[in-house]
């Protein structure tokens, strides 16, 4: 028995064959009409680092969620949170389809996200780094519930990735445009 046992973890041991990079979806479920309905599993919080300290960047990520129309229910600079958790998103957000924004899957007649109400969350988090720099970690996502019916479960939406991007871009021009 052991004879045989040791050639095989022999080749387990010696195989070097390259792991296959997982792919960073799941499907969640297949409908009726053959389309998948994919959730993210990478990350969903865009993060990076501005070079620029923590009471300048914060005043340009004031002024870019205003631009974004966006109310505010958490401003807790001690923190550095800044955003809105539970909102009622607007059908637009900048003249643009919430669609445009968020997934939320689709159906027979198209995307979810135009049959529905959705109930976002955009958060920004603000740390000091000891280089002087700043660091922001956007959280974006949301529940979506159908019109149709008296009651049915809420889908989760999982952002785009145009409102982080949004945000960088914005805050990043902010910061160049003051000294």
């Amino acid at each position: 028995m052991v004879a045989m046992v040791a050639p095989a973890l022999s080749l387990a041991c010696t195989s070097a064959q390259p792991l296959a990079t997982p792919d960073p979806t799941r499907i969640l479920i297949v409908e009726a009409n053959g389309n998948v309905v994919r959730q993210s599993t990478n990350d969903e919080n865009s993060r990076l680092t501005f070079s620029a300290p923590f009471a300048r960047v914060w005043t340009a990520l004031v002024q870019t969620y205003a631009e974004l129309g966006i109310s505010v229910n958490v401003d807790d600079r001690p923190t550095g949170r800044f955003g809105n958790v539970g909102f009622l998103a607007p059908r637009r957000i900048m003249n643009r389809p919430l669609g445009a924004f968020y997934q939320c899957g689709s159906g027979l007649t198209g995307p979810l996200i135009d049959n529905g109400r959705l109930t976002a969350d955009i958060v920004t988090s603000l740390t000091s780094q000891p280089d002087g720099t700043t660091s922001a970690i956007t959280h974006v996502g949301g529940f979506l519930r159908k019109n149709e019916g008296s009651s049915s479960d809420a889908i989760r939406c999982a952002s785009t990735g145009a409102v982080e991007e949004y945000i960088r871009t914005s805050v990043e021009a902010k910061l160049k445009a003051t000294p």
